[in-house]
Formats: C-alpha cells, sequence, structure tokens
C-alpha cells in the first residue's frame, strides 16, 4: 500500500506539473478565457495613409462592467521611449476606440520604420485586459512595390519591370564591393534601398520640412535608404546610389559622432561618378580663398543649395587629400576605430593618422596654397608630430619624464638627500614645460581669410584667439539639410542630404537650383 500510495503522489505530481505548464504557456487572450476575464476584444486595425496619417482601431466589450479607458501603446524601432495615448469615452459595456497618428512634422515617420503597438482596456470594477503585441511596417502605400534581396541588402521598386529590379541589385552588389575596400568594414545588418521612379514622388516621401534641395536620403538609424533612379542610364546609379549605400555601411560600424564634412565627404568620395560642376566648384573656391572653415560643418551642412554645394565639394576634395596622403590601411583603421572605442571622433583620427582635425585643415590648406588655419607656433608642432607618426605606428610615444622617474626612483634608495633635490629640479622642470605646452595650442593665422558670406552670426574669425574653442562655439550650422526640429517625444531618425548638380544637369534643359540627397 506504500508503494501505491507513492505511485499515486507521483502521478499527481505529474498531473499538477502539466496543467502548470500548460497554464504558462496559454497565449493571453486563452489565459483571459479560462481566468473567466470580462474583457474581449472583437477587432483591431492599423491602418497606414502614407505620407500623411496612421489611424489606429479597436472594438471591445466587457460582460461585466463598464469599460472606462483604452490606452494606446506605440513604440518605434529606432526609439527607447515610446508613445503613450489615453483614450476615454462614456463608460459602456460595449465600446469602440480611435486614434489618428499625424505624420507631420513633429511625427514623421519614413518608409522602414518598423512599430508594435498594444491596446491596455479597463473598466468600472478593475479588471484589466492587455491585448497581444503587434507590428506594422512604414512603406509608401502610394505605389505597388516589387523587391529583390540578396545577402543584406533589399531593392525595392515600382512600375519597372523585374529586369530593372536587377539591374538595381548588380548595381548595390557592385557598389557595396568597393565601398567595403575602402572603409575596411562592411554591413552586418540587414539594409533597404527604396527607389522612387520621379522626383516628385520622392520629394512627397519626405519629411514636410525638407530643404527643396534633397534629392535622396539615408536613414542609418533604420537601415534604409531612398533614392531617384529614372532609368538604366540614369548617372544616379553610379552617384546616387553608392553615396547612400556609404552612409548605411558606415553609420553601422560608427559608435561615435561622425563629423558632417567626413560623413559626407566619405559619400561623394564612394561615388563611381562626379559631375564636372562639384569640381569646378571647389576650384572657384579657391581662387577666391572661400573654404569653409571646418568646424562650421562638423555638425550639419547649409541649408542654403549654393552653400550646400560648396560643402559637399569641400569634404570630398579634403577626403580625396586624406586618402592620398595617409593611405587605405591608416583610413580603414580610422573608420573601424570609431566602433572599437568610446573615444571622440577626433582623438580616433589623431591614433590612426597621427593628426588632429586641426592640424589635418591646415596641412590641407598648405598643400592647396591657401591660407594657413593655425599659428606658426603650431605649424612647427604639427611637422615634428608628423615627423614621429611617418616614421613609427599610431601609437602613444614613450614619455622622456619616465627616465627621469627611473633615475630618481633610484636615488631616492640609495642617496635619499640627492634624491630630494633631483625631485624638486624634476617637479620645477616639469612645471616649465607645461607651461611652454599651452602657450603653443592651435590658434588661427594671422593671415586667415574668411570664407565668402556669413555662415553662422558670432562666427567671424581674428587673428589673435589663444584657442580655436574661443570662437567656435556658434560656428557650426545649426540646421541639418532637411531634417525637421527636435521633439521631445517623438525624434525622427537621422539622416543626411548631398546635392547633384549645383544648376541641374547641364546637359538637359531648363535647369535649375540643385536637390541634395543623402
Amino acid at each position: 500500500m506504500r508503494w501505491n500510495a507513492m505511485r499515486r503522489s507521483g502521478r499527481l505530481f505529474i498531473y499538477l506539473s502539466i496543467m502548470i505548464l500548460i497554464s504558462i504557456n496559454l497565449p493571453s487572450h486563452a489565459y483571459a478565457a479560462v481566468a473567466d476575464d470580462p474583457i474581449t476584444v472583437n477587432s483591431e486595425t492599423a491602418t497606414l495613409n502614407f505620407p500623411k496619417a496612421m489611424d489606429f482601431q479597436l472594438d471591445t466589450q466587457d460582460s461585466a462592467s463598464p469599460i472606462e479607458i483604452a490606452t494606446l501603446t506605440i513604440k518605434f524601432n529606432y526609439m527607447r521611449v515610446s508613445e503613450v495615448h489615453p483614450i476615454t469615452q462614456t463608460p459602456a459595456n460595449h465600446l469602440s476606440f480611435q486614434w489618428h497618428e499625424n505624420l507631420d512634422a513633429q511625427h514623421f515617420m519614413p518608409v522602414g520604420t518598423i512599430i508594435n503597438y498594444t491596446w491596455d482596456i479597463s473598466d468600472s470594477a478593475g479588471h484589466s485586459y492587455k491585448t497581444p503585441p503587434k507590428s506594422l511596417q512604414i512603406t509608401d502605400t502610394r505605389f505597388q512595390w516589387q523587391h529583390l534581396s540578396q545577402g543584406l541588402y533589399q531593392v525595392n521598386w515600382y512600375d519597372r519591370p523585374t529586369s530593372f529590379g536587377q539591374l538595381l541589385l548588380n548595381q548595390t552588389g557592385d557598389s557595396l564591393k568597393r565601398i567595403y575596400a575602402n572603409l575596411g568594414v562592411q554591413l552586418h545588418q540587414s539594409i533597404n534601398l527604396w527607389v522612387y521612379e520621379n522626383s516628385d514622388d520622392f520629394h512627397s516621401s519626405l519629411p514636410p520640412d525638407s530643404a527643396e534641395w534633397v534629392g535622396g536620403v539615408a536613414f542609418f538609424e533604420i537601415n534604409q535608404a531612398s533614392v531617384t533612379v529614372q532609368g538604366a542610364d540614369d548617372t544616379t546609379l553610379n552617384r546616387d546610389l553608392p553615396h547612400e549605400l556609404t552612409h548605411l555601411v558606415l553609420h553601422q560600424t560608427a559608435q561615435v559622432t561622425i563629423p558632417t564634412w567626413f560623413d559626407e565627404g566619405l559619400a561623394v568620395y564612394n561615388q563611381a561618378y562626379h559631375e564636372g560642376d562639384m569640381q569646378n566648384q571647389f576650384k572657384t573656391q579657391l581662387t577666391k580663398h572661400s573654404l569653409i572653415p571646418l568646424y562650421q560643418i562638423d555638425r550639419s551642412f547649409p541649408r542654403d543649395a549654393q552653400k550646400a554645394y560648396q560643402a559637399y565639394s569641400q569634404s570630398w576634395q579634403l577626403l580625396d587629400y586624406m586618402y592620398k596622403t595617409f593611405g587605405v590601411k591608416k583610413m580603414n583603421a580610422l573608420i573601424q576605430s570609431t566602433g572599437n572605442s568610446d573615444e571622440p571622433f577626433d582623438t580616433d583620427q589623431k591614433q590612426a593618422l597621427g593628426v588632429d582635425s586641426d592640424h589635418l585643415e591646415n596641412q590641407w590648406h598648405l598643400h592647396l596654397n591657401q591660407p594657413a588655419t593655425l599659428s606658426g607656433a603650431d605649424q612647427t608642432q604639427q611637422q615634428a608630430t608628423q615627423t614621429t607618426t611617418d616614421n613609427k605606428p599610431a601609437a602613444a610615444t614613450s614619455d622622456s619624464s619616465d627616465a627621469y622617474l627611473t633615475v630618481a626612483g633610484s636615488l631616492l634608495i640609495s642617496i635619499p638627500l640627492v634624491s630630494g633635490v633631483l625631485l624638486l629640479i624634476f617637479l620645477f622642470y616639469s612645471r616649465r614645460k607645461a607651461r611652454a605646452q599651452a602657450a603653443i595650442i592651435p590658434q588661427p593665422a594671422y593671415n586667415y581669410m574668411p570664407p565668402a558670406g556669413n555662415y553662422h552670426p558670432g562666427s567671424s574669425p581674428a587673428g589673435h584667439y589663444a584657442n580655436p574653442a574661443t570662437y567656435r562655439p556658434a560656428g557650426h550650422y545649426d540646421e541639418v539639410a532637411g531634417q525637421p526640429p527636435t521633439m521631445a517625444n517623438n525624434v525622427p531618425p537621422a539622416y543626411t542630404a548631398y546635392p547633384p548638380y549645383p544648376w541641374g544637369d547641364p546637359t538637359s534643359a531648363g535647369a535649375r537650383p540643385p536637390e541634395i540627397k543623402e
């Protein structure tokens, strides 16, 4: 009997364990039914009307008490916070709730955005019910998209045959091979490329406050890019496509803030096609001594189309100079370092190339026979630094103070009195050396020539500043080309822009002001 009792106890334990596991793994709606939850959902929908709005609908009923409130929670894949929208109505046992989400400048969501949403329903008796999470991807519902993919990249197009999509896929693969070689990094997340047939279709898919010159965009935070390609022989296949792909590849690696001049210059550098007008624009800047100071374009480019075109032209030429001066391996090391350290970009640049942005800019100006941007004393320091860099890896050099410390340590052990005297001498010379270094902090040259036009109030250069930081706080462009104002509760993913021709394609009639692409 004892054995039988043990067998019965064992069976009971197994039965209870199975029931517990079944109850734990029941879906939420099934669990609600088992627990006799009085709240049920009859229907739940989300309708997208891109680019204007998105509508959420919920129909629910309660068999026990009047429903009082339903709360819609929306989570965007590029944000860590959620939107919470409580909706109240006159309490009733059967209610329908709606929420209208405007996709205006304050709530713009680009194509490719993933949305997760849930409803929380509560009644007057304290019962509550939460719907299972649902997902929705923002797509441009105005067009019937076709898709082709290979590896980590997918191309999307409309109103063209499959052969056109295959051309896009092949062109994307060829562009990525060249970009991988130049950057030294590759994609490790899937990307989506949306190809519009004409400029009007493309522009209507952008944020409402986008600049008129925007002609292509890369939302690198969500791995999406959009361009315009009219046909198989369109130059945008060799210009805009690799430009946007460069942004996506770079920002999948970079964990630090990349200066805009480097980000955009790198994208233009990787284009397979460069219009002659961009080269001519740069020559004009050299003739007028009107190169834009790098600190003015480190965070954003001008919103004005012509000034933006100057910024792109200049940034491209600087990146071309960097690749020719330092070589592909060091440039690869720089880009790779942006994903391997918590240091600012300028620190990574100095470690990889042996020169920071201030000295790089000055070195480039001298190479172009342009006015120096640093003082004579700082140029001397630059030359000494470069000599060391050319002969040794871009690692930290040994400090001569180590030798002094070693000698001082030995003397402290053997001759205490003499060691104390030597220590005092060492401290004296260390402070003297620190004061000497402080006197040669980078500063603008006295013959510094400002660029044509006033880029920002208070940014006029002067010749007697001791430190670039004293004249830089307000020196950058505050507007990101094509980007709406920052929002407190919903910030669209960051993106950049790139101009094609300064006044349209010179080979076509009716050339007009440029459209810039990100």
